[in-house]
């Protein structure tokens, strides 16, 4: 498996089980669609975050032009 895979099945693995945590912890009449929601939240918080990142170190990255 390439890296992006593996980065990919730990942050679905880490978002499951902080979707169950979360649905454990506040939503405790719920079932679990509602805890596979909250993984998919968390996953794309992560994806959301990272591209953020990157955004902004190429930001400060660029030489001053002029």
């Amino acid at each position: 498996m390439n890296r992006g895979m593996i980065i990919l099945l730990i942050r679905l693995a880490l978002g499951l089980a902080g979707g169950f945590l979360l649905q454990t912890l506040f939503f405790k009449q719920s079932g679990w669609p509602l805890a596979l929601l909250l993984a998919a939240i968390i996953v794309a918080a992560a994806y959301l975050s990272e591209a953020w990142r990157l955004k902004k170190q190429l930001k400060d990255k660029k030489p001053p032009q002029g």
